[in-house]
């Protein structure tokens, strides 16, 4: 059996400099520097340690929950609903491998269809409920629906895609979905798989996003999952614009989260693409509209070989993508 320290993780390995592979689609984007000091500086509450479960009505492919979750069935019983509901608008048809924590920070999606969520998600000096623990597991199977899309119709990322399976599986076969598996898999990364990793980034952040309001129901429920306790004041500015109902300008949004580069073409959506209630198929439609633009978006970054720096070309950009498939769908 191998183990992991589960008090501290919420680093996020997306925009880590250390490796490659950038991983995970983390939800918390916390400081880097202050991470490292309260992993110095917090006791280790103990050792925790995943085992495989099998569970009643689980679509899950496996299954690997941590040992000291008193009833694992159950709290998988609620993420099922979230992904089942997903589905259902979604098309996803893909298995994905779970692993189910104690309350953590993190919350993980690979695109090699790993996961790692928590019995409830903690950010800053709250432990979310099971409503915004939903919302948080609902934004990352997003990230699951979108990867099975840009497999299929975004071909440069197959690099990054067979660089992930490799590397995904030794954390599997570890029973560690947070290890660091570069060194065992360094000859699948290419440059390629970098280039397509970082124009990936923006667009599966807004489009996770998208699904997780589609499920709720609420253009605004994303923004009630990241305002939290305890947040400074610039965070509860900058969780507004998880809001697609907020009005947000070009000049509005943080160039340096990733999760928030597109808070303007966010805007459009909420206010051209999301009237609830809405239907399965309005909700499919919406999927449509925006993974078809986007996809045409990251394909041109790729042809040019651009990565996505110019915050406010892509919002134009992509604003414009919008517009135009959602006039020709009318």
């Amino acid at each position: 059996m191998f183990f992991k320290a589960c008090t501290v993780k919420p680093i996020c390995l997306i925009n880590s400099k250390k490796k490659p592979n950038g991983r995970f689609m983390c939800l918390e984007e916390l400081k880097i520097r202050f991470l490292f000091l309260l992993a110095f500086l917090m006791p280790v509450n103990g050792i925790c340690s995943f085992e495989p479960l099998e569970c009643p009505n689980s679509n899950l492919i496996r299954i690997y929950v941590d040992t000291e979750i008193a009833t694992p069935c159950k709290e998988l019983s609620e993420i099922n609903t979230v992904f089942t509901s997903i589905r259902k608008f979604s098309g996803f048809t893909s298995p994905v491998t779970l692993f189910l924590d104690r309350p953590s920070y993190m919350a993980q999606a690979s695109i090699s269809g790993l996961m790692l969520l928590s019995q409830r998600q903690k950010g800053w000096r709250e432990v979310r409920n099971l409503e915004k623990s939903k919302l948080i597991w609902a934004h990352e199977f997003g990230h699951i629906v979108f990867n099975e899309i840009i497999i299929n119709q975004f071909p440069a990322i197959s690099d990054f895609h067979r660089y992930m399976v490799a590397h995904d599986e030794i954390s599997i076969q570890s029973l560690n979905p947070t290890s660091d598996n570069f060194q065992q898999v360094k000859f699948l990364w290419t440059q390629e798989a970098g280039l397509a990793r970082d124009i990936l980034k923006p667009y599966t952040e807004l489009f996770a996003d998208l699904v997780a309001v589609l499920y709720a129901n609420d253009g605004s429920a994303m923004k009630r999952a990241m305002t939290l306790n305890g947040m400074s004041e610039i965070e509860k500015y900058n969780a507004r614009l998880y809001d697609f109902y907020a009005k947000i300008a070009l000049d509005d949004y943080t160039g340096n989260d990733v999760h928030l580069v597109f808070g303007p073409a966010r805007s459009y959506i909420g206010s051209h693409l999301l009237k609830f209630p809405m239907s399965l198929q309005q909700k499919q439609n919406v999927l449509s509209i925006v993974a078809s633009s986007m996809l045409e978006e990251m394909n041109q970054l790729w042809t040019t070989r651009t990565k996505p720096t110019d915050f406010r070309s892509l919002n134009l950009s992509f604003i414009d993508r919008l517009r135009r498939r959602i006039a020709n769908s009318n």
